[in-house]
């Protein structure tokens, strides 16, 4: 992460990491002096003060097939490029369970998609296309950095704080959820005793009164900063 680009503005959150490495994640380095404190809070405030003209949201979710870089691209961002756009939000997915990025800490969409009755074709898509590009050594968050800085456009790394497709979709039913179902805000049966109208219906939402759950995405957060070249975090919690 660079750090003259460390930001909030109300939505995202900087913090520092190194670059992206699929192989190998190298240690963040400690931040435990008054002056470093002092400066990433001065960095801070640059960020959330810089004027921005547009910021690019992407879902990230891409049901679409490709195998190269190049493809993610032309799918995804390359219609930003010299288009007014300062910043991209790339979201990666939620809950644990990832879509657009290969995790250290948290799994990554495919094991459950072939045993989900029938995946749509979108599904299978989006795990070829992690295979595809985890083959080539990248991946869609690093591949989306990399064009983005290349452009001229920050790129903030986009967390659905709570992703309840999979109180529905039992291919995004992460095996964290799946072995501690305690973690979860209900029972699969919820989603059969209630109407869409009724909060209970999304019963796989995690709990985040529990510090296990809490615990969690943290070392999630950590893992992406200290990988990706990221230029902050969106906490995307109004995502459902």
């Amino acid at each position: 992460m660079h750090p003259k680009s460390l930001s909030t503005i109300l939505l995202f959150l900087s913090l520092i990491g190194n670059s992206f490495s699929i192989d190998a994640a190298e240690p963040a380095p400690e931040i435990d002096s008054d002056t470093a404190l002092t400066e990433m809070r001065a960095a801070r405030k640059g960020g959330a003060q810089k004027k921005r003209r547009v910021l690019y949201n992407d879902d990230g979710n891409d049901a679409r097939p490709y195998k190269t870089v190049d493809e993610l691209l032309s799918l995804r961002v390359k219609q930003v490029a010299n288009a007014q756009v300062d910043t991209i939000f790339y979201c990666t997915g939620g809950g644990g369970l990832f879509w657009g990025h290969q995790p250290k800490v948290g799994e990554v969409l495919g094991e459950f998609v072939e045993g989900s009755g029938s995946p749509s074709d979108g599904d299978v898509a989006m795990r070829d296309g992690l295979v595809a590009l985890k083959e080539l050594g990248t991946d869609p968050l690093a591949a989306v950095i990399d064009f983005g800085h290349k452009n001229n456009m920050e790129v903030i790394w986009s967390y659905r704080m709570n992703n309840p497709e999979d109180s529905f979709a039992d291919w995004g039913l992460s095996r964290r959820k799946r072995e501690h179902p305690s973690y979860l805000m209900g029972k699969k049966s919820d989603w059969d005793a209630n109407n869409l109208t009724e909060p209970k219906v999304w019963w796989a939402l995690e709990d985040y009164s529990q510090p296990e759950v809490r615990d969690y995405i943290v070392k999630i957060f950590e893992d992406v900063c200290q990988r990706y070249d990221i230029d902050g975090i969106e906490l995307d919690f109004i995502r459902h």
